[in-house]
């Protein structure tokens, strides 16, 4: 996946940028196998280089909260997606 303007903290194991297709900032958090994409908005995003320990709360909550999240979008799982979800994840796949 190519996320534009794609900001790594790999030791906290996400990533934000933003989807082109989907017009939305991402927070892309791997958990294992398994990649679960969240959408965030661009404060949000700009807070890796104002705040980082806020993002890192935010990142923390979508984690515990997986696919119950209000902001979850899809995951790399397929059984975790909706059919809608499963769209949106090709969409971010094809970037």
């Amino acid at each position: 996946m190519g996320l534009s303007q794609k900001l790594n903290r790999s030791e906290k194991h996400y990533a934000v940028g933003l989807s082109k297709s989907c017009k939305q900032y991402v927070l892309q958090i791997v958990t294992g196998l398994t990649i679960r994409y969240y959408k965030i908005t661009k404060e949000e995003y700009m807070l890796f280089k104002t705040d980082k320990a806020a993002l890192d709360k935010i990142a923390v909550n979508c984690h515990r909260a997986a696919r119950m999240s209000p902001r979850f979008m899809c995951s790399s799982k397929k059984e975790e997606n909706t059919v809608a979800q499963m769209e949106v994840l090709r969409k971010l796949m094809e970037e």
